[in-house]
């Protein structure tokens, strides 16, 4: 039988910064080790014209479609019901989408862009998500069968790992004691609340530092906000050390010297996770995060109680962080302890196992139709 040809369309390359390239890469790699042959398309090869006679060249087997946004993957459902190929949408949060469900008024553009939303979702073949409560209010509005849809989460990162040889290392590095507290935060700087993370820790007494590793895309914008929180945290005088776009390598150093992990989410993103909790949970690193108390992140926590913990306001942030020092102090939770839990999460939520059970249904799913 020959290998399948899979076309994956994301509005990012596998190789750009953060978790949207991470899940291209992750999907990619999967099909690869399936011995599929995976073409990856992005609005830099082409505006929608050339994408559809791209597909119609290739006739893939199946086309994998990421969203948001969505209306690029108009043309890509019909190129791929032209060519007779299988849709599957990769359906990750759309905040734009729930914020304009829970208006009672929207515009024109608006409502065309929700009809959008409902038709691609009624004609996919399968439809991804990454978190239960966007699955569940998915197939609740438009009806969807429980066979077409599953859960595919991010997971953690199998090559982040954590050791204490590189903790001693680059705490040495960040010429920090070993009972200082390193508060880490990871991630990109437009989605979360990072300014009142930092206006936060002046609320706490204890001898701490921090650590910034950010995913910047090197707009106008985003180093507009690395220029704003630099400025913030030297007005502070905070001890800290700022990282740009690092490989798993130098992130398994870093999050093996951090004592916390900061997850200051958005409360209008209620359901959605952010990767780094699944990250930092599988170096064993202890969670603190700030999330809607009604959304997946924090229903995550009260599952997982020994990840970490989450507040609703920074104004429980002082109390929280105690709370989390008493949990978690090397006298009660030592570097054995956290090198098991890590070990546990990563068997249990690791990325490439996730992936890769679903890609090899995708596979299943081609050899059955043919």
């Amino acid at each position: 039988m020959n290998s399948p040809k899979i076309i994956v369309y994301s509005p990012y390359a596998p190789s750009a910064p953060g978790a949207a390239g991470m899940r291209v890469k992750a999907i990619q790699d999967a099909l690869e080790r399936e011995n599929a042959r995976v073409t990856i398309l992005t609005p830099r090869d082409g505006r929608e014209w050339s994408i559809f006679q791209r597909i119609q060249d290739e006739k893939p087997s199946t086309i994998i479609a990421t969203s948001p946004p969505l209306p690029p993957l108009a043309w890509v459902w019909f190129a791929a019901k032209v060519s007779g190929s299988r849709f599957i949408l990769d359906a990750k949060d759309d905040g734009r989408a729930l914020a304009l469900l829970s208006k009672k008024n929207n515009s024109w553009k608006e409502i065309m862009y929700l009809q959008l939303r409902a038709f691609l979702y009624k004609n996919a073949d399968r439809i991804w998500f990454l978190t239960q409560s966007d699955k569940e209010e998915a197939r609740q509005r438009y009806h969807l069968s429980e066979s077409r849809t599953a859960i595919v989460p991010n997971g953690c990162d199998e090559r982040i790992t954590f050791s204490t040889v590189l903790r001693k290392k680059i705490r040495s590095e960040w010429n920090v004691s070993p009972r200082r507290m390193v508060l880490l935060y990871a991630g990109s700087l437009g989605d979360e609340d990072i300014h009142g993370f930092v206006q936060a820790t002046q609320k706490i007494r204890d001898n701490y530092h921090l650590i910034f590793v950010a995913t910047v895309d090197n707009t106008t914008q985003d180093r507009a906000r690395r220029d704003a929180l630099h400025a913030q945290l030297n007005q502070k005088e905070q001890s800290y050390h700022f990282y740009e776009n690092i490989s798993p390598s130098e992130l398994s150093a870093i999050f093996s010297g951090a004592d916390i992990g900061i997850v200051p989410w958005s409360d209008d993103l209620p359901s959605s996770i952010p990767v780094k909790t699944f990250d930092y949970a599988g170096t064993g690193l202890p969670i603190l995060a700030k999330c809607p108390p009604s959304g997946e992140l924090h229903a995550l926590l009260e599952n997982n109680k020994e990840w970490g913990d989450s507040i609703a306001s920074w104004d429980a942030f002082p109390r929280a962080f105690a709370r989390t020092l008493r949990r978690f102090s090397l006298s009660k939770y030592t570097l054995k302890q956290r090198a098991v839990h890590a070990k546990r999460v990563q068997e249990t939520w690791g990325r490439r196992k996730r992936i890769q059970r679903e890609m090899s249904r995708v596979i299943d799913m081609n050899k059955n139709q043919s």
